[in-house]
């Protein structure tokens, strides 16, 4: 009774181990068809090629998904960075423009300064004839 318990568990030990240690076969059939599974390949078929499987290894996965969150951080990091680089360089170059175009507008106020003065002066010191003119053009404006 325990020979043929034990020769029971040895079968079924047998049964249940041998799809975990399963690789994937690769084959071609006699139709030249490819075949991939896990269980093998007819009596009398060539196999081309045996994978074996490779076992789950639940702290390596994890290891991995961690230096993959890691890896996404820095390149968040990385990303932001580069934006608030950006940023800063669009106000640098705003400021410049502003301080650019303030610079302009006070040009163009001193030439048109300058412009009324000479146009003053040139009055001032007009001919003979002009101010002649000029005197008679005013009598006539008192005289209305």
């Amino acid at each position: 009774m325990i020979a043929k318990s034990a020769l029971a568990a040895a079968v079924a030990w047998l049964l249940l181990a041998a799809p975990c240690a399963a690789g994937v076969y690769y084959w071609i059939d006699e139709n030249g068809v490819k075949h991939f599974s896990t269980e093998p390949p007819p009596e009398g078929t060539v196999v081309i090629e045996r994978s074996e499987e490779i076992p789950h290894d639940e702290a390596e996965a994890r290891r991995y998904q961690m230096e993959k969150e890691q890896t996404w951080r820095e390149l968040e990091q990385k990303l932001e960075e580069r934006r608030r680089r950006r940023e800063a360089e669009a106000r640098r170059r705003q400021q410049e423009i502003e301080a650019e175009r303030e610079r302009a507008e006070a040009e163009k106020r001193r030439l048109e300064q300058e412009r009324q003065a000479i146009r003053e002066k040139r009055y001032e010191s007009g001919t003979y004839e002009q101010k002649r003119r000029r005197r008679e053009r005013a009598a006539e404006q008192q005289s209305q």
